[in-house]
C-alpha cells in the first residue's frame, strides 16, 4: 500500500551521515489485512504525513466492538449507516 511505505535513505556529506525517513504512515500492529510495520531503529529526521497525529489509536480488539455499537445505535434510531471502503489484496505482485 503506498501510503503505508517508509524509505530510509542515507546521506553522505563531509564525513557525517545523515538518516532521513519518509513515509506515508508509520503503520500499526496486529491488522488482519496487512503485515505489521518494519520498525525504524534510529532516524536524524523523520519527513511524514500527520493524519492521526494528534490522537491515540484504540486497541484492535476493542473496535470490532465500538464499530458494532455504532451502527447498532444508528439503525435503531432509523439513521443511514455508510461504509467507505476500498480494496487491499495482501502481497499481491500482480497490477494492473
Amino acid at each position: 500500500m503506498l501510503g503505508s511505505a517508509i524509505i530510509e535513505i542515507w546521506i553522505q556529506e563531509d564525513g557525517k551521515t545523515t538518516k532521513l525517513v519518509f513515509t506515508g504512515d508509520l503503520g500499526n500492529n496486529d491488522l488482519p489485512l496487512l503485515d505489521s510495520p518494519t520498525m525504524i531503529s534510529n532516524a536524524d529526521y523523520v519527513i511524514m504525513e500527520s493524519t492521526y497525529g494528534n490522537r491515540l489509536h484504540i486497541r484492535n480488539d476493542n473496535k470490532a466492538e465500538a464499530f458494532l455499537d455504532i451502527v447498532s445505535e444508528t439503525l435503531e434510531k432509523n439513521g443511514t449507516v455508510v461504509i467507505p471502503s476500498f480494496a487491499v489484496r495482501k502481497n499481491s505482485r500482480n497490477f494492473i
